[in-house]
């Protein structure tokens, strides 16, 4: 129940609810809906959270995959898989997204 809260903030937060045009111009909320749809919970056992879990976790590392690669996931024209793999083996991203200072901003 929790999950469905934090998609349906997240959903309010970015706008979806009053603004049809949100669900095109972010692969966000298609995520979250595709996340719930594709994992209801069973009863009695809810192995949702067994498969979400592991679905989380490989999100998170190809995520960070992506980050080391420093990979630019809305400029896909001239995407090359070689020069990605030759990217992340560098670790072009490294130095920017893992060595960079921390700036912590109070509103």
């Amino acid at each position: 129940a929790l999950f469905i809260a934090l998609g349906a903030y997240r959903l309010t937060q970015l706008g979806c609810w009053n603004d049809g045009d949100m669900w095109t111009r972010s692969w966000e909320p298609i995520g979250i809906v595709v996340f719930f749809l594709c994992c209801p919970p069973v009863v009695p056992f809810p192995i949702c959270l067994f498969v979400q879990s592991i679905g989380l976790t490989c999100g998170g590392t190809a995520y960070c995959a992506l980050m080391t690669a420093d990979t630019d996931i809305h400029g896909f024209k001239d995407w090359n898989a070689f020069a990605e793999i030759r990217n992340f083996l560098c670790c072009h991203g490294g130095r920017l997204y893992f060595c960079a200072p921390l700036a912590l901003q109070c509103p």
